[in-house]
């Protein structure tokens, strides 16, 4: 039963007079977990990606990995204006327009490349017996 949603639940076992104090007592506690303050659950909800990143190296290497992409992407977008101006001596408001060429590629390609997917993900579902899994929405 899913802790976070469900209300607390009294489990019934075959022993009647020991088994009900344990029962009692696993109510209470989960009856209390469902009630702690907002201020428990927002703070272990800040800590956990920081511990995480602490103390898992998957979690560290793919941290690494978006850093340096995010890099990438940040040095690209920050130099178009500044190319475009210098180089092939535009104005600002005019090399400003470029980031409307990106913006407008961007957005088609996620378009085509949504459709595309959906067409591959019917065909598979067809080759299948009309049965689709997830699986098939990982094909490229």
């Amino acid at each position: 039963m899913d802790e976070e949603k469900a209300s607390g639940v009294v489990i019934r076992t075959s022993l009647d007079t020991a088994d009900k104090q344990c029962a009692c007592l696993i109510f209470i506690s989960f009856h209390t977990y469902i009630l702690r303050s907002w201020k428990t659950v927002f703070g272990k909800g800040l800590i956990r990606p920081f511990k995480l990143f602490i103390y898992e190296p998957i979690v560290q290497l793919l941290g690494l990995y978006m850093a340096f992409v995010y890099g990438l992407l940040y040095l690209f977008i920050t130099t178009i204006p500044s190319i475009f101006q210098d180089v092939y001596h535009e104005r600002v408001g005019i090399a400003g327009l470029h980031y409307l060429a990106l913006g407008v590629g961007l957005t088609c390609g996620s378009q085509i490349n949504a459709r595309f997917m959906d067409r591959v993900y019917k065909s598979l579902k067809s080759r299948n017996g009309g049965v689709g899994r997830p699986e098939f929405r990982l094909r490229l």
